[in-house]
């Protein structure tokens, strides 16, 4: 996950039951990587009375399932999956991982720009940066 710059992750119906997979999310929540919800066509979740209705977990399923500093993730739009309108959902989802990239690639023009000034401004000169 560290050395990814976009994940996307696939809402099922039991993906929140997957240590794994939160494990993940949290890992690419503290990399700061730029994080795709995609619920699965045909995913649903259990609504106030148990029943698996819900085609978004509810706000208690998510405080029940996950470490708080996961619930915001789960305010974005999702983008839902739908082999009826694939084309759709596959233009929609390439859309948004290029924005990741691209939010990605600022992120690392900022901080390369940010070594560079500590550089100069500890050394009284332009200073190589290693950051890639």
């Amino acid at each position: 996950v560290a050395q990814s710059r976009v994940l996307i992750f696939i809402l099922t119906d039991t993906i929140l039951d997957s240590e794994w997979c939160i494990k993940e999310l949290l890992a690419a929540e503290k990399n700061d990587l730029d994080i795709i919800m995609l619920v699965k066509d045909g995913s649903r979740w259990p609504d106030a009375t148990s029943a698996r209705n819900d085609p978004f977990p509810s706000a208690a399923l998510l405080q029940e399932k996950l470490p708080k500093e996961l619930l915001p993730l789960f305010s974005r739009k999702a983008v839902h999956h739908n082999d009826e309108y694939y084309q759709t959902f596959a233009d929609l989802l390439m859309d948004k991982i290029g924005k990741g990239i691209a939010a990605s690639h600022a992120k690392e023009a900022t901080h390369a720009a940010q070594v560079e000034q500590a550089g100069s401004e500890s050394t009284g000169g332009p200073k190589a940066s290693s950051w890639h």
